[in-house]
């Protein structure tokens, strides 16, 4: 998995939360959001 995500230039993130704090969720989606739509844009 790793060797193709290399090749296909696929990063994988993994977020764990501590205590009742959801900053770290909200900050990974908001990166994935962003990666997916800065995809969308370059790649139509």
């Amino acid at each position: 998995m790793e060797e193709m995500s290399e090749e296909l230039n696929i990063c994988f993130v993994k977020v764990k939360a501590h205590s009742n704090e959801s900053v770290y969720n909200d900050l990974a989606d908001e990166a994935a959001k962003g990666a997916i739509i800065k995809y969308l844009n370059e790649n139509k």
